[in-house]
């Protein structure tokens, strides 16, 4: 057989190395059907010579395959074959037989089994919740069948046809009566056996042995009953293999599987689920990828990207680095915040431009043409949106025009009131803006570079004095600290606008003298309310505070630290989905590293009235 063997060629083509296979088999193997040997006179097995003929029609599979031509070597050829005889079985048994079946139990009442398995064997489930109408009880639903003859199913029979149903498919078993039941639901919650069990038990037409409980864990299924392992799947053995501790890479040899990426999972897992408060590269820091980035002595940060940093750098990476996207938006039956809130900004700009062109506020108009003119520009913004995006309900678009209409003509009729008291008056609208922050040599960047769209601009003439002014639409009860206290939530990062809007520069005009934040809050007390920044306070020690905030953000993002900082922001974040703050360790690392520390502490800074 060693000579034969050695006689066979080294490669050639699917055809060639089959035909050299039948031949040695033929040769040194006994199989009726396939072998040229004799039996010895002993009578040939009917399953022997089936197996033989399965053997034939195996290789003739792969004669089939010679057409296309090539050579291959015998690894490559053993391949194939075992491909084949795996796609090949034989019948256990002989004879036909109905053999197992998957019915529902209306299905399987009344019919004869030997072994009948019952899944789902809990409470409300089977014997299934049975209750009366609430509207129609079953009194009334008799007293109409009994009366007029009209015939209405009782509610409260569905118990005794629940236990009809049982009745039938327990007498339906010959031999055995498996009865199946969850002692929890996937949320942990404890489930009720069903009542059923407990007749079956008392019933004496049946033996009735222990309760036996299967674990849900694979390695306490394993640990328990070990003879399954040579049942189970290849994919579920090496989670076994790894769940018990053993060396599942012979598994993976074995089972064909990529056993690189195996080696690799296991290298990136245990990086991952380390016990150290340092945060590695599967955290967010990406480390040499950081010189890939945009240098932040070049580029220019808006004042909305810098507050997402502070709030969380992973937030801050994964929409202005990354400009991800969700991949499907919620469907809400009411307008979001966020479109009421550009319906508002749009409706403002366009009323003003009208005002400013009726020599507003220089010249008082009428509280007729007043709320005319913000009608109309709130009704035009209105039918531009619907135009491209739709309405939704008509009815809930129609009590936002109305909302946002009163709103306007509000901050319309308190500007005219400002007006006469300060001297400001609107000049410009929705107009961008850039300008140099200097945060000092000790600083990687000693400017930053900042830009941004103005909502509104307000100039007084004597004494000459620039005000910026940004609209913010609000549907909550009251106003929160964040936006009472401009300046704190500036020095902790929270509102960047301000202090930045204070160091941009518009041509012609000075600079801003303060920053002010007009709230429109429908459900607030007063719905249009100011919260101001004096820009003055950049020379001060609130100026030095905030200048080492927005060193404590660049020098983040400089070093490529885009950790993610979870808090109750996190429940309405889009990205919440991509980021892995249900990870325990990964949590557990973002809220001990010292990186996540300097942006908390950011949070807890205190100033004082200068």
């Amino acid at each position: 057989m060693i000579h034969d063997c050695q006689a066979l060629p080294a490669r050639g083509s699917i055809g060639t190395l089959t035909d050299a296979f039948l031949e040695l088999a033929k040769s040194h193997v006994y199989v009726p059907g396939l072998s040229a040997l004799s039996s010895t006179g002993l009578p040939e097995s009917p399953d022997l010579t089936m197996v033989g003929s399965l053997i034939q029609s195996a290789l003739a599979r792969l004669h089939q395959l010679d057409p296309l031509g090539g050579e291959i070597l015998w690894e490559e050829w053993v391949e194939l074959f075992r491909r084949v005889l795996d796609e090949t079985s034989i019948p256990i048994e002989e004879g036909r037989h109905q053999g197992v079946q998957v019915l529902d139990a209306m299905t399987a009442r009344g019919m004869t089994v030997r072994a009948l398995f019952l899944v789902g064997m809990n409470e409300k489930v089977f014997p299934r919740y049975v209750r009366e109408d609430p509207f129609l009880r079953d009194r009334q639903r008799a007293l109409l069948e009994s009366t007029l003859g009209y015939k209405i199913d009782q509610k409260l029979a569905g118990h005794e046809e629940e236990l009809l149903l049982f009745e039938l498919l327990s007498r339906s078993a010959t031999h055995r009566l498996y009865l199946s039941y969850q002692r929890a639901d996937e949320t942990g919650r404890i489930m009720a056996p069903s009542s059923c069990i407990a007749m079956a038990m008392r019933d004496p037409r049946f033996i009735g042995k222990p309760e036996e409980q299967i674990p849900r864990r694979l390695s306490q299924q394993i640990s328990t009953q070990p003879f399954i392992q040579d049942l189970l799947p290849a994919g579920e053995l090496i989670i076994g293999c790894l769940l018990q501790g053993h060396d599942a890479r012979p598994v993976f040899d074995a089972a064909g599987r990529d056993r690189l990426l195996f080696e690799q999972g296991c290298a990136t897992l245990n990086i991952i689920e380390r016990e150290s408060p340092e945060l590695g590269p599967f955290d967010g820091m990406i480390g040499a990828q950081a010189t890939a980035l945009p240098a932040v002595t070049i580029r220019s940060f808006s004042p909305t990207s810098l507050e997402r940093y502070a709030t969380c750098p992973f937030q801050y990476f994964a929409e202005k680095m990354l400009r991800l996207e969700p991949i499907r938006r919620l469907q809400h039956d009411h307008l979001p915040p966020v479109i009421i809130g550009t319906l508002v900004h749009a409706s403002l700009r366009l009323s003003y431009e009208r005002l400013v062109s009726l020599q507003w506020p220089d010249h008082a108009l009428t509280d007729a043409l007043l709320r005319s003119t913000a009608q109309e520009a709130v009704i035009e913004t209105f039918a531009n949106h619907a135009a491209g995006q739709g309405t939704g309900h008509a009815l809930l678009w129609m009590l936002a025009c109305e909302r946002v209409t009163e709103l306007v003509i509000s901050a319309v009729s308190l500007d005219q009131a400002e007006y006469l008291a300060t001297g400001f008056r609107p000049v410009a609208f929705e107009t961008a803006a850039q300008g140099v922050v200097a945060l000092g040599s000790d600083s990687e960047c000693e400017f930053l570079n900042i830009h941004g769209t103005l909502d509104r601009v307000d100039y007084r003439v004597e004494p000459p004095a620039l005000r910026i002014v940004d609209y913010k639409f609000k549907q909550g009860s009251e106003i929160s600290a964040v936006d009472r206290n401009l300046t704190l939530s500036a020095v902790r990062g929270f509102r960047l606008q301000p202090p930045l809007y204070a160091h941009m520069t518009l041509p012609s005009l000075p600079a801003a003298t303060d920053v002010q934040f007009l709230f429109l809050a429908p459900a607030w007390a007063q719905q249009i309310s100011r919260s101001t920044f004096d820009a003055g306070l950049w020379t001060g020690h609130t100026g030095d505070m905030i200048r080492q905030t927005l060193k404590t953000l660049i020098q983040g993002i400089a070093s490529g630290e885009f950790f993610i900082l979870p808090d109750g922001y996190c429940d309405y974040c889009e990205f919440s989905s991509a980021c892995r703050r249900d990870d325990a360790m990964a949590w557990w690392r973002s809220y001990r590293s010292p990186q996540a520390r300097v942006i908390r502490n950011l949070r807890k800074q205190k100033v004082n009235d200068e």
